[in-house]
């Protein structure tokens, strides 16, 4: 079993066959890659602080509500 452990470590995948089928796959993890700063990084530390705390405008919650979405069902 070590020597499998180490294999899957350097990278090698295996099939696991029973009567000629795979039923199942040894494959090394996925590392998780550090997370990379999306679109909005270059915001950080221009935005107020409590920007998320406001309650929203009336017409700010109409759009949310789908208010001028065009759909005349509403």
């Amino acid at each position: 079993m070590r020597g499998l452990r180490e294999a899957v470590e350097a990278g090698r995948e295996f099939t696991i066959m029973q009567n000629g089928k795979a039923v199942a796959k040894v494959a090394p993890a996925l590392e998780k890659k550090p997370r990379v700063p999306g679109r909005f990084a270059h915001l950080r530390g221009n935005l107020p602080p409590d920007l998320f705390d406001q309650p929203l405008s009336e017409d700010e919650l109409d759009a949310w509500e789908g208010k001028y979405s065009g759909d005349s069902d509403r």
